[in-house]
């Protein structure tokens, strides 16, 4: 298990902005352990709207369900465990993938095919590298943001081809399935 150092207070927070929780807790992550691969996960679809349980923000009388837009967590593993870091989770930080898999994801096929969860899988190191946000998205038509934005800088990966790559991770219409892609895989 993870030691008992990686607690979700330890990492910057900004609630709302999971891309970029999840980019800082990979970047602090990748410098302190020196075993085992990591990979980030988007979860959407291409309505934008998938079902999560097990959330902060859900509906405490049905399994802390919500629907978001998209969301994002981290996967590390190491030999043969697999730990989840999810901010918004109500489980451990981390928690285990199979504890993950049983109260934050259900069984997605039982969801109304309008919910169902798609997932993009991105090594953490191609994450870091191509990752861009400029934070477009959380601004509304007047300019007034949806959320308050992060105390930090924008992020840009060092070969980001743009100030806002995100729209990359969250495209589940294009199914790049070569495991060289910078934007990482579909799996449904």
């Amino acid at each position: 298990m993870p030691s008992s150092v990686d607690r979700r207070h330890n990492f910057p927070y900004t609630p709302n902005y999971c891309e970029e929780n999840v980019y800082l807790l990979l970047e602090k992550l990748m410098k302190q352990s020196d075993s085992g691969e990591f990979h980030v996960v988007f979860v959407s679809n291409s309505n934008a709207s998938v079902a999560l349980f097990g959330q902060r923000k859900g509906d405490p009388f049905h399994n802390y369900v919500i629907v978001w837009d998209y969301h994002v967590f981290l996967i590390h593993s190491v030999h043969d465990e697999h730990w989840v870091y999810d901010f918004d989770a109500i489980l451990e930080f981390p928690s285990s993938f199979a504890d993950y898999c049983v109260h934050g994801l259900l069984e997605n096929k039982k969801l109304p095919e309008c919910l169902r969860r798609q997932y993009r899988v991105v090594p953490g190191s191609k994450y870091l590298a191509y990752f861009a946000s400029d934070r477009r998205h959380m601004r509304r038509p007047d300019g007034e943001w949806i959320a308050p934005p992060p105390s930090y800088d924008c992020i840009r990966g060092s070969q980001a081809d743009s100030p806002h790559t995100l729209p990359h991770y969250l495209n589940m219409n294009t199914r790049i399935q070569s495991e060289a892609s910078c934007y990482g895989q579909i799996l449904d």
